[in-house]
C-alpha cells in the first residue's frame, strides 16, 4: 500500500512538471512514467485516463498554491485597506515565485477555450477572483482605486506571475534570478506603489 501511494505521488509530481513545462497535448502518459522512473502503464493503472490524471495533477498543484497563499493572507482580520492590499500583493508574488507552475499552466491553457480552461475557471479562478474583489471593493468604499476597474486590478495582479513562469527568459535577458528574495521584495513594492498611485 505504501509503495502504491508513493508511486501515485511520483506520477502526480511528474505530471505537474511536464504539464506545466510541455503542455497537455505535448505530454504523453509514457513520458510521465519515464520522468517518474516507473514502469509502463502505471498511469492507466492508477488513473482512469489522461483527462482524469490531468485534473488530479492540477488539483494538487492549485491546492498547493491556494494553501500557501491563503495561509499568509489573513484579510478577514485586517481592517486597514492599505495593509490588506500590501499583504495580498506581497504574498501572491511570493507564492507565484515558489510555485511558478501555476502561472505556466494558466498561460498555456488560457490561449484556447477548452474543457481544461473551463474546469480551471470553475474550480479555481472564481474563488480567487472573489478574494481579489473583496480587497478591491474595500478600497473603492474608501474612495480609492477610482481610476482602476476590478478587471484591470485582477489582471494586473495575475500578470505578475509571468516574471516567474518565464524566469528562464528573464534571467537570460537581465542576468538576474527573479526568485531571489531581494528581487521578490522589490517587485512586490513596485506593484504595490503602482496600485496605490492610482487612488
Amino acid at each position: 500500500m505504501v509503495k502504491t501511494m508513493r508511486t501515485r505521488e511520483k506520477l502526480i509530481e511528474s505530471g505537474i512538471c511536464l504539464f506545466s513545462r510541455e503542455g497537455y497535448r505535448s505530454t504523453s502518459t509514457r513520458e510521465v512514467e519515464k520522468h517518474a522512473g516507473v514502469k509502463r502503464s502505471l498511469v492507466s493503472y492508477h488513473f482512469k485516463n489522461k483527462e482524469e490524471f490531468w485534473r488530479i495533477c492540477i488539483t494538487a498543484l492549485f491546492s498547493r498554491f491556494t494553501e500557501q497563499f491563503l495561509s499568509h493572507h489573513t484579510s478577514s482580520a485586517l481592517t486597514d485597506s492599505q495593509e490588506r492590499l500590501s499583504i495580498l500583493v506581497s504574498k501572491f508574488i511570493q507564492t507565484s515565485s515558489v510555485i511558478p507552475e501555476v502561472g505556466q499552466i494558466l498561460a498555456d491553457e488560457s490561449r484556447q477555450k477548452t474543457w481544461r480552461l473551463q474546469w480551471i475557471v470553475q474550480n479555481y479562478y472564481k474563488d480567487f477572483f472573489w478574494t481579489i474583489e473583496q480587497v478591491y471593493l474595500q478600497r473603492r468604499r474608501r474612495n480609492q482605486f477610482s481610476k482602476v476597474s476590478l478587471s484591470q486590478f485582477y489582471y494586473l495582479l495575475i500578470s505578475s506571475m509571468n516574471i516567474y513562469s518565464q524566469s528562464i527568459a528573464h534571467e537570460m535577458i537581465t542576468g538576474k534570478d527573479p526568485h531571489q528574495e531581494n528581487s521578490i521584495r522589490a517587485f512586490s513594492s513596485l506593484l504595490i506603489n503602482c496600485l496605490e498611485s492610482t487612488d
